[in-house]
Order: C-alpha cells, then sequence, then structure tokens
C-alpha cells in the first residue's frame, strides 16, 4: 500500500495536516450539472462566471494578500458537463500562475475525451465522485443523470454513468494525472458496497480515496439517516485494506 510519503499523495488536498495550511481557491465557472444525488439540496446551482471572470477573482485574491496554494473547479456544476470553460479557466490560471497547483472535482462524465487537456494543462490531480459502481445502485441514489443535452430514462442513465466513470478514470490514469475518489456512504444504499467500489477505482488505477459520511439536510422520511460513526469505522477500516485513505 502506498503511504504519504509518496509524492504524488503528499499534495495538499490529500492530507488534513497540511489542508489547515494550504490556500485553497475554487473559481465557480462550471455553468451545468450533469446530475443529482436523490438526497441533496433540489435548488439548482447559482450562476457561474467566465472564465476571465474566474482569473480576475483570483487575481484579486492573491492582491489582497491571501495565500492560495491550490485553485480548483468544483461547481456550481459539474466542470466537464460543458468542458470549455473549464479546460479555457485552467489554461489562464496555468499561464499567469505558472507554478499554481490546478484540480477539479466532477462525477466523471466526458472525462476521457479531456484527460490529454487536462494532463496538459499540469492539473496535479482530479477527484472523480463515484457512489456506485453497479447500475443498480446507482440508479436508487440518483434523482436524475444526463450524460448529454437529453434526458433520458434513469436505469439507462446509470448504467451510462458508471461506464463513464470507470472509462473516466482509465483514461485520467494513463493520461499521467493523479486520480482521487470521493465516495459518500449512505445507510441502507451503498454502505456495503463501498468496498466494491474501492476495489474497480484501484483496479483502474485511482491512487487515493475519501470515504464520507452522508448528513441529512432535512427530515424527509424517504432520505436516509445520519452515517454513524459506527458504520464508517468499518467502511474505512475495509476500504483502507485496498486503497490509501
Amino acid at each position: 500500500m502506498a503511504t504519504t510519503d509518496n509524492p504524488n499523495l503528499s499534495h495538499p488536498c490529500f492530507g488534513i495536516a497540511s489542508s489547515r495550511t494550504a490556500g485553497r481557491l475554487h473559481l465557480p465557472v462550471a455553468s451545468r450539472a450533469n446530475s443529482r444525488i436523490r438526497f441533496s439540496p433540489v435548488s439548482p446551482p447559482g450562476p457561474a462566471m467566465t472564465p476571465e471572470e474566474g482569473l480576475s477573482m483570483l487575481d484579486r485574491v492573491i492582491e489582497a494578500g491571501t495565500r492560495v496554494d491550490i485553485v480548483g473547479i468544483t461547481g456550481p456544476g459539474d466542470p466537464l458537463a460543458v468542458p470549455g470553460p473549464t479546460l479555457r479557466t485552467l489554461r489562464l490560471v496555468r499561464d499567469k500562475y505558472p507554478d499554481m497547483a490546478l484540480c477539479l472535482t466532477t462525477v466523471g462524465i466526458g472525462g476521457a475525451h479531456v484527460a490529454e487537456d487536462l494532463a496538459a494543462i499540469g492539473l496535479s490531480h482530479v477527484t472523480v465522485l463515484v457512489d456506485a459502481v453497479y447500475p443498480e445502485v446507482a440508479e436508487k441514489l440518483y434523482a436524475w443523470i444526463r450524460p448529454s443535452t437529453k434526458t433520458v430514462p434513469l436505469s439507462q442513465a446509470a448504467r451510462l454513468l458508471v461506464e463513464e466513470q470507470r472509462q473516466a478514470v482509465s483514461a485520467f490514469v494513463a493520461a499521467g494525472l493523479t486520480v482521487k475518489i470521493n465516495t459518500t456512504v449512505y445507510a441502507g444504499f451503498n454502505a456495503g458496497h463501498v468496498e466494491q467500489i474501492a476495489t474497480e477505482m484501484a483496479a483502474l488505477g485511482a491512487r487515493i480515496m475519501a470515504v464520507v459520511p452522508f448528513h441529512p439536510a432535512g427530515d424527509d422520511e424517504d432520505t436516509p439517516a445520519e452515517t454513524g460513526s459506527e458504520l464508517m469505522g468499518t467502511v474505512r477500516d475495509r476500504v483502507a485494506r485496498i486503497i490509501p485513505l
């Protein structure tokens, strides 16, 4: 098993201690969402900035004296749902701040098509949100998944999602990018499935995984209960045998 002494895993985004001293700035340039977990708030994502506005935001933060070590794109939609603005933003930041660490977080749809572009820009890592590797599990978790501009039946979209995620992780790894997997544990939905997620993602070349508990935002009776510490401990112990946490 790899350790955090590995240079690829010593990045500030990969360690609790280092993340406390690392300055992160997320540029909200991703304009369109391509999926929604059933238990997420139903409000639409807020307005997105243009790439130029994102760069100006970074400039202002730095000029104000705030330390910024990492620039990431995580929202308000998915960075790869409409990849053009994401790629342009990353290139603008790379050109002006050549030593800046760059990253993004995505569900992975369309990732295989831009893996080489992201690698050429020099991202430090890509985080892929994987809550299921079986379509039947994904179908229970997602309210909707839109792989393109057209809405397709959820059962079909769930199959496309898990396949797109596999292809994206494989392509990111082949392009030389470090891949981190983020999985939210939903009691009664995917808690018994997380070990399989870790196994498949590690086999594809993912280097590290974050396993986080679900915290309900409301009291809807269809929403899972908050993921307890005992369940999380069991899940983490099993996953840690497969991939670094």
